[in-house]
């Protein structure tokens, strides 16, 4: 599977999103993980055999992610440490770099992976740099580059150059015989404020919906065919995005019903009503992508038979957490027949 979901670890959304999907499909993707609480990185909603990516991104030294490593090693043995480079890697010592070098080392992990952030600002601290050198099998690892706002690029060319740019810059700096890199980043906006409401835009020939290039995939579908020679991969914050909402106890108070529907190419189709808490909007949305050509069907995926349950009339209107997380298993489901 070249699809490689990224979910936070908030339990009320992204993992029950995912727990969506068929077993057959959950065991086919190697997700990659999010942590931002320290608490959480017992994993509790993760069973201990799943092969999955974790990526701790709260504020931790290199040590400090080491040594939280030893104890998902012990409860997940399956899982693939993503070394981050928002961690603090300058803070420390020679003498403790290379000695977390050699705990991870004698960690024993099968796999490792390395992730990039805000690449198009590439930025690698030296003692990072350092520390992926030393460390072993380092030809093997698998490199998640984040654009973070992929859906901000005007255009598949210039994604492309940022991505081609910051992989042989890597190259140079780590060995030439890293081969595994995973283009990673948002691709649609989570502000409502983002989108034009289709009671305002919706005509004889249009339904009023926003439709959301993919610019990300399509960069992705353009360097497979350019670069034959690399081991690309594609990885989204499905239809979230980077760094939004972490806090699992956020309410949102006042909101305007959006619903973001995956097409069958990548691309997102987005229904936003201009009414402010108007939860009776949802299954007029509903009705709207259940009758058009693109609505897959509710045969195809957990998301959609929600959707059609309330264009149906079947089931209550929903609230804007349940059709997120209906959608995002609509899209983990598109997504992953596009990226077999």
């Amino acid at each position: 599977m070249k699809y490689i979901p990224t979910l936070k670890y908030k339990e009320r959304v992204d993992i029950k999103a995912y727990r969506g999907l068929s077993e057959k499909l959950q065991s086919d993707i190697t997700p990659l993980i999010e942590v931002f609480q320290p608490e959480k990185i017992e994993l509790g909603k993760i069973e201990e055999n799943e092969k999955f990516f974790i990526n701790l991104g709260y504020d931790l030294t290199f040590l400090e992610y080491v040594e939280a490593l030893e104890s998902i090693r012990k409860t997940h043995p399956n899982a693939i440490p993503v070394i981050n480079s928002n961690h603090y890697f300058n803070s420390l010592s020679k003498k403790e770099l290379v000695g977390a070098v050699k705990k991870l080392n004698e960690l024993n992990f099968q796999e490792l992976a390395v992730k990039i952030n805000n690449i198009h600002n590439f930025y690698v601290q030296d003692q990072m740099e350092l520390a992926l050198i030393m460390l072993d099998e380092i030809e093997s690892a698998t490199f998640f580059l984040d654009v973070d706002h992929a859906y901000k690029i005007p255009s598949v060319d210039r994604l492309k150059n940022i991505f081609t740019n910051t992989i042989d810059r890597l190259k140079s700096m780590i060995g030439d015989e890293i081969n595994k890199f995973v283009l990673c980043g948002s691709i649609v906006p989570i502000q409502s404020s983002s989108f034009l409401s289709y009671e305002d835009e919706e005509g004889d020939n249009n339904m009023g919906a926003n439709n959301i290039e993919n610019i990300l995939y399509r960069t992705y579908r353009n360097m497979l065919n350019s670069n034959g020679e690399l081991e690309l991969y594609y990885s989204d914050y499905t239809i979230d995005e980077k760094n939004t909402l972490l806090d699992d106890n956020v309410i949102i108070t006042t909101f305007y019903p959006v619903v973001k529907y995956t097409l069958e190419d990548g691309d997102i189709m987005v229904f936003k009503s201009s009414g402010r808490r108007e939860f009776s909007k949802y299954p007029e949305i509903a009705q709207k992508i259940s009758s058009m050509i693109e609505f897959r069907g509710e045969e195809h995926c957990e998301g959609c038979r929600y959707l059609k349950s309330i264009s149906d009339g079947r089931n209550n209107t929903g609230t804007p957490a349940t059709w997120k997380l209906n959608m995002i298993t609509h899209h983990i489901a598109t997504m992953a027949e596009l990226l077999k």
